[in-house]
């Protein structure tokens, strides 16, 4: 079975800005509207955002098969110097160690990124259900070149894989 669950509170980072209503940096980042979290940069930096997700009816028996974090993102050249490479990477922490996944370069456009954890990232040990209980989901965004560019990120949500 897959469960999809969404941010549901701010976690343990919240680095990047918003755009569009005055929300907080979670809810621009779950109802895929006008509204986003973004990082504007002529740094490399990665700016980390971490959101703790909705609560669950996985039985505590069950097995987690895996968890993947999606992305909703894209990135945009502002300046005219430069070259974009802006990237994007899913991230979650669990077991109080933060874990940012794969870079991955954007598009001009939104498009969805994800990535998959098979075993938890902090230990390489099997998923629980107490650690879907305690995770928090998130992106990390970057822009990689001169000039100045913003990466926007409208949705991240998580799908638990899990057997009965």
């Amino acid at each position: 079975m897959i469960i999809t669950l969404f941010p549901a509170g701010a976690g343990q980072l919240t680095e990047n800005t918003t755009h569009g209503a005055p929300l907080p940096n979670w809810q621009c980042a779950k109802d895929f509207d006008d509204s986003f979290v973004e990082s504007i940069s002529n740094d490399p930096v990665k700016l980390t955002d971490l959101y703790t997700i909705d609560a669950n009816a996985i039985p505590v028996t069950a097995t987690i098969n895996s968890v993947t974090v999606f992305l909703q993102s894209m990135g945009k050249k502002i300046s005219k110097v430069g070259s974009s490479a802006l990237k994007v990477s899913p991230a979650l922490r669990e077991n109080g160690v933060n874990t940012v996944g794969t870079v991955q370069t954007t598009t001009a456009n939104y498009a969805l990124y994800s990535q998959v954890w098979s075993t938890r990232p902090s230990d390489s040990g099997a998923w629980t259900k107490s650690d879907i209980d305690s995770l928090e989901i998130g992106v990390s965004q970057s822009g990689i070149t001169t000039g100045i560019n913003e990466v926007r990120t409208n949705q991240v949500y998580v799908e638990v894989d899990y057997t009965e």
